[in-house]
């Protein structure tokens, strides 16, 4: 490939242009075609110079060494074959460059530029534009505005330009250059060279031997396979060698740097430890659970050697025979740091709750995945004279269909069930309350349906409703439902339609009850 620049450029695309047939808009030859779209202005086999209107226009280069200019309008210009240049000025424009070694400017507006085959020159220019070079090494300049570019096959030389840009290099040895703005940047297969430069960006090496530089910023950088060099740059920075013997870089700021034996680290805090537990508490520490639903604070204190990313606590009467079990959400940090720190939740203890002990589990949880669970860190004593330890009684009020014919495609059952119990049926902490699916055996597949959404009543005697799918080409068969229900404190049972609940009588004849039988709970499918 040769390089033309300054004057020698200049002088290149004058005699071009001198020798090349000037097309502007005209009837287009119903023939002409680009992508199923009927062109509006038609190039020659030779070199053209063809220029757009404020419309938008279809320019077809068709093919020789063209320059196409789109002006305004949401243009759609294919070059053809042959060495182009394609300016594509305002507008959201479409550029198919083919084949050869082209030069393609973006102009203002989000572009979408294909370089095709050949060695190809894109500049997104203005706007958030979608780039891809395709075959051949390729030199690509992303410009203002959060672009998405893709390298193709072969070695490509990127620069994303300024704002958030998302880049992937694909295969070959390439040069990635994010620019200003917090980029995402892949380099996929080859010996890739990566520079997020300014902005907190995510950088990716992915497969053989990667160089990969953050820069200013807080930047977070994967070698990933291969033996990789990173290199955190000014910041607070995360760093992953991955596989490989890999050589990480801080350099300035408090950086994270997570390892194996292999690696060999540099201006680098490592974590050595799983978090500690150091304490908690329960408030209230005592209750009378027939007196209501009592809300519980729990607070947990953790210490880490690099940073507790999360905590979650169980409240469970497990070891004192109570069934009770109560979760919090991860729990938020409400004073202290990510290093030493207290962190606190809430759980609720529902009305009818059974007596007894209730112990805290504290599970914690640092930035390199580590985990500690310490159990009995604290403690809350439940007393009641009116316990509820009995699971919720589900009954299957209605199907929509007790047959269905998927041979052509998938059919959807829905389901209404009767659900009450005392202590209350509710999700609780993005856990479902109940789980609906349908098999033909226990040891086969099941198929679950959406989660069940309460349609009347409340959460101690109400009606819920689920879509079950089944999919096309479901083989022929009698199927049954099987359903679970947890309550608030999380007693559970399962009901079964009459064939699986069989199938559990014969197999463990003391571990199921006539009340888990929902005969109704039953059809038939057409299918494969």
């Amino acid at each position: 490939m040769v390089l033309l620049t300054g004057r020698t450029l200049l002088a290149g695309i004058v005699a071009m242009a001198a020798s090349a047939t000037v097309l502007v808009a005209a009837p287009a030859s119903a023939a002409t075609t680009s992508t199923g779209v009927r062109c509006t202005i038609v190039g020659t086999p030779g070199g053209d110079v063809l220029r757009g209107t404020s419309r938008r226009d279809v320019i077809c280069g068709r093919g020789g060494s063209d320059i196409i200019y789109g002006k305004g309008g949401n243009d759609l210009i294919d070059a053809g074959s042959g060495g182009d240049h394609v300016y594509a000025s305002y507008g959201a424009d479409r550029v198919i460059a083919g084949a050869g070694e082209d030069w393609v400017h973006g102009g203002g507006g989000p572009d979408s530029l294909n370089g095709g085959t050949g060695q190809d020159n894109i500049w997104g220019e203005d706007g958030a534009d979608v780039i891809s070079g395709g075959d051949h090494f390729d030199v690509i300049s992303g410009g203002p505005g959060a672009d998405r570019i893709y390298g193709g096959a072969a070695g490509d030389n990127i620069s994303g330009g300024t704002n958030g840009d998302t880049i992937s290099g694909g295969t070959g040895s390439d040069s990635i250059s994010g620019g200003d703005g917090n980029d995402v940047v892949y380099g996929g297969d080859g010996n890739d060279r990566l520079s997020g430069n300014y902005g907190d960006d995510q950088l990716h090496g992915n497969n053989h031997l990667d160089t990969v530089s953050g820069g200013p910023g807080q930047d977070r950088l994967w070698g990933e396979s291969g033996v990789d060099t990173l290199n955190g740059g000014d910041g607070n920075d995360k760093l992953s060698g991955g596989s490989g013997v890999d050589e990480v870089h801080g350099n300035a700021g408090t950086n994270t740097c997570y390892y194996d034996i292999y690696d060999y680290l540099y201006g680098c805090f490592r974590d050595r430890s799983a978090p500690v537990v150091v304490g908690a508490s329960l408030s209230p520490t005592a209750i009378d659970s027939d007196s209501g639903d009592t809300k519980v604070r729990v607070r947990v204190h953790v210490k880490d050697d690099l940073r507790v990313s999360q905590v979650q606590g169980w409240v469970s009467g497990l070891a004192d025979d109570n069934p009770a079990q109560l979760y919090t959400n991860f729990m938020p940090m409400v004073s202290g740091g990510v290093r030493d720190g207290w962190w606190q939740g809430y759980v609720t203890v529902p009305r009818w709750t059974p007596g007894g002990k209730l112990s805290l589990e504290a599970i914690a949880t640092d930035t390199s995945g580590r985990t500690t669970d310490k159990f009995d860190v604290a403690s809350i004593q439940v007393t009641s004279t009116n316990p509820d330890t009995a699971p919720p009684v589900v009954k299957l009020k209605s199907l929509s269909a007790t047959s269905v014919d998927v041979r052509t495609g998938a059919k959807t059952i829905k389901a209404v069930l009767s659900v009450t119990d005392r202590i209350g049926v509710t999700k609780m902490n993005g856990l479902r309350s109940l789980t609906v699916c349908f098999g033909r055996t226990m040891d086969g597949d099941f198929i679950c349906g959406a989660e069940p959404v309460r349609t009347a009543g409340t959460i101690y005697s109400g009606e819920w409703t689920v879509s079950l799918t089944v999919p096309k080409g479901t083989p022929t068969g009698v199927y049954d439902l099987q359903i679970t229900a947890d309550d608030r404190i999380l007693v559970s049972e399962d009901y079964y339609g009459p064939h699986l609940y069989q199938e559990w009588v014969d197999t463990y004849p003391s571990s199921v009850q006539p009340a888990q039988e929902l005969s109704n709970a039953t059809f038939k499918v057409t299918g494969s």
